[in-house]
């Protein structure tokens, strides 16, 4: 009975390690295989991510005795346990299933139905809260619904409950839990939950909190509205209670490196938390201090700063300060996200002027350039990326006074804008990347009906089923438009038939959108006798609403677009101007075909500005590093001979960074360019508290800060640019050595290049022969 008895146990003990063995290997190849990076050597970590050694670490007692019952419970489970522990297992084991799927209803079903939460692994509270930040991502970029509505609010809730099993102690506290959680109650815009999690987080011990954790709570208080005062208090208070090795001085504008010219290698410097009170400084509106906070940032770290620190200026600062932020980390090889290149682009054609072709122009050669920083930064091109270039590049025939131009001009511009589109094209195509069926739509429209060209729809049509690109709707709809503004009425028939038919093979009708199409369409061919029969049979379907709209269109006498009202546009110019940009894309491609990814930026010199240096700082390049090296070396007793401060030590080679520039050229560039910026800071404050004390003294509503500081482009910055683009004043700087040298915006290139330019533009496709 005995022996009996001692194998029961034995066997039960055995059972009992097989179980968190299995449930321990699922969990970590789950979080290997999706949710952890490849770790490289520690030698390579940027030493802000690695973790101190240097103190000991002692458990609390409470800890302790916490595993001691935890393992108790493992070796020895309660008599009838064990259909149990098997149902609790297969449970963990679709949890982690369903973690790596990154699907949240799988993951709160599964939640729900556990018993006993204390089982899980140490690492699962931070799985699920990083599945469920991950799918909150991913959920607001679809589009918006109802139902996405509900997603929304049921994950809102499943991370309150989280919430509260921490609190409770049923789930084992885990920092990085803690900090994806509020994180995703930031981004979810559920801030009182988020608030109220922190104010408990803050009194609890160093298991639940550290510096990351506090950078997420300032961010998180930061977008709640809490003053500024109280987040740099709370900075303080995190640098008091995890003070490391001198964070609080490393962290200092005004603290001095050991070597300049090597990379930082102290540990555990809080970089989460310098970038959540950064972000705070700028959306209370002390842009002073968060250049300062970048520029520490950047002298610590100057080619590993993460990427948050330069996106967070991209969405809140005006478009000349984002873009030399932007093009800082690009030249530093550490570009900023995808997303936030993206922003900018889209920025930068919003605030195109379309009544000026010169200024018009101009931004789509400062989108060229933005694309190639971020290229040769190491950034990855796409095909929105694309789609964002050409549907720019077409719609320079929406130009105010472009309507108004002979057939002949409109046909020339038509050609010469193929032209471009074929080298942007063929550009792309070197990084496997080809245009979406956008970028052909909105080249139907724009240069192929606004350039009165129906060669050239079909040259799209033939060109996009070449890099097998199926027309959809829009693009039916886009070759109604294009029928109408060329007057071609048989075109307008037959496209609207296509159109008609292809939506019934996927079981629709003709919605209002496509009735008002072919009613402008109609008006401006003179196919109003086909319009009226094609609208028979709408009233048995659509709205009294949209029925009332689209008679009434069909009714009214403007056959015209107006902008055929305004003056007509100077052609030559125009060609001029689109054959520097043909000049720009020429270089684009000469740089980028022996080394298409990271640029040797070392060797070029790149626009990073769009504003003129400020008066103040046009110092000689002499003064200014000297300036600097009194600001950022301990200084001698002694001069050296009036020569530049080295603090690099002797023998050594100097780091240098992705694009081939030295770590204390790079730190000596980006202080020259914080001083730029924040004087342009200081400009754009300034006139943001004037518009407020004008709206004041008016009596109407003050604009918002993003109202005046994401608007339009300065007049400053336009009289730049047009002065410089114009012709007769486009002359660069010994160009033959260095073809990138440029003033203010666009990329300059030798003059030489516009000799091939007369022909430019010809060619009647825009894929090259051998595709794209």
């Amino acid at each position: 009975m005995l022996l009996s008895t001692a194998l029961r146990r034995s066997q039960a003990e055995l059972q009992a390690h097989q179980r968190w063995l299995s449930s321990f290997v699922l969990a970590s190849r789950a979080a290997s295989r999706v949710y952890s990076p490849t770790i490289p050597q520690r030698e390579r970590l940027p030493a802000w991510q690695q973790q101190s050694r240097h103190y000991a670490y002692h458990v609390p007692k409470h800890v302790r005795r916490r595993q001691r019952q935890e393992r108790d419970a493992e070796l020895h489970p309660q008599p009838g346990s064990s259909s149990s522990s098997a149902n609790e297992l297969q449970l963990e084991q679709a949890l982690a299933q369903a973690i790596t799927d990154v699907n949240i209803r799988d993951v709160i079903s599964i939640f729900s139905q556990m018993q006993d939460y204390r089982a899980l692994h140490r690492s699962a509270t931070w799985r699920i809260c990083q599945c469920l930040h991950e799918a909150l991502r991913r959920q607001s970029r679809a589009p918006a619904t109802e139902a996405k509505r509900q997603d929304m609010d049921e994950m809102v809730a499943f991370a309150e409950k989280i919430v509260a099993h921490i609190r409770k102690g049923n789930l084992a506290p885990d920092c990085r839990a803690h900090l994806h959680l509020l994180g995703f109650f930031k981004e979810s815009g559920a801030f009182g939950s988020g608030v109220a999690f922190w104010h408990w987080l803050e009194n609890q011990d160093d298991e639940h909190v550290n510096k990351a954790v506090y950078g997420v709570a300032i961010d998180l208080l930061a977008v709640n509205g809490n003053p500024l005062s109280e987040l740099e208090d709370l900075y303080e208070r995190a640098l008091e209670r995890f003070p490391g090795q001198f964070n609080a001085y490393y962290l200092a504008p005004n603290s001095i490196l050991a070597d300049r010219e090597a990379p930082t290698t102290i540990p555990g410097i809080p970089m989460i938390l310098l970038q959540g009170i950064l972000s705070a400084r700028l959306l209370r509106g002390d842009s002073k201090s968060a250049y300062l906070a970048l520029d520490t940032a950047l002298r610590l770290y100057p080619t590993v700063t993460p990427s948050r620190f330069f996106d967070v200026f991209v969405e809140e600062r005006p478009l000349a300060e984002a873009f030399a932020v932007y093009a800082m980390a690009c030249r530093a090889g550490n570009p900023p996200s995808y997303e936030n290149m993206r922003r900018m682009l889209t920025e930068m054609r919003g605030n195109a002027d379309m009544r000026s072709p010169d200024g018009y122009v101009s931004v789509l050669r400062q989108m060229l350039l933005t694309t190639y920083l971020f290229v040769g930064g190491g950034g990855q091109l796409t095909g929105n990326l694309l789609n964002e270039l050409a549907i720019a590049l077409t719609k320079t025939t929406r130009l105010r006074g472009f309507a108004a131009l002979e057939p002949d001009d409109k046909r020339r511009v038509a050609t010469a804008l193929t032209g471009l589109l074929r080298q942007l094209f063929d550009i792309f195509a070197r990084y496997s990347v080809t245009p979406g069926i956008g970028a052909f739509n909105s080249f139907i429209v724009n240069v192929a009906g606004f350039g009165q060209s129906r060669h050239l729809i079909e040259v799209a049509l033939e060109n996009a089923a070449s890099i097998n690109k199926e027309p959809n709707h829009v693009t039916r709809r886009s070759v109604l438009t294009a029928a109408g503004l060329i007057r071609d009425q048989g075109l307008v028939a037959a496209s609207w038939n296509e159109l008609v038919t292809s939506k019934a093979e996927d079981g629709q009708l003709p919605d209002a959108t496509d009735f008002h199409i072919l009613v402008k369409a109609a008006k401006i061919s003179g196919a109003i006798d086909f319009a009226k029969g094609a609208c028979i049979g709408m009233d048995s379907y659509l709205a009294e609403d949209q029925l009332h709209g689209i008679y009434e269109r069909l009714d009214s006498d403007d056959a015209d677009p107006p902008s055929a009202m305004a003056a007509a546009l100077d052609v030559r110019s125009l060609l001029s101007q689109l054959n520097v940009l043909r000049a720009d894309m020429v270089v684009f491609h000469d740089r980028t075909v022996g080394q298409p990814r990271t640029q040797d930026f070392g060797q070029q010199t790149p626009p990073l500005t769009i504003l003129p240096p400020p008066e103040e700082l046009r110092l000689p390049e002499v003064e200014l590093r000297q300036l600097y090296d009194e600001m950022t070396t301990e200084q001698q007793e002694k001069a050296n001979d009036g020569q530049p401060a080295h603090t690099s030590s002797p023998g050594l080679d100097r780091t240098i960074s992705e694009t081939n520039l030295p770590l204390g050229q790079l730190r000596y560039e980006s202080w020259k360019m914080i001083n730029n910026l924040l004087a342009w800071a200081d400009m754009h404050d300034k006139a943001y508290e004037k518009a407020v004390d004008e709206a004041i003294a008016a009596g109407v509503a003050p604009p918002s800060r993003e109202q005046v500081l994401k608007g339009r482009l300065s007049n400053s910055a336009r009289s730049s640019i047009a002065s410089y683009v114009s012709a007769g004043t486009y002359s660069p700087t010994n160009p033959e050595s260095n073809m990138w040298k440029v003033l203010q915006l666009a990329i300059c290139v030798d003059l030489s290049l516009r000799d091939g330019c007369s022909d430019f533009g010809t060619d009647g496709g825009f894929v090259s022969d051998d595709g794209v």
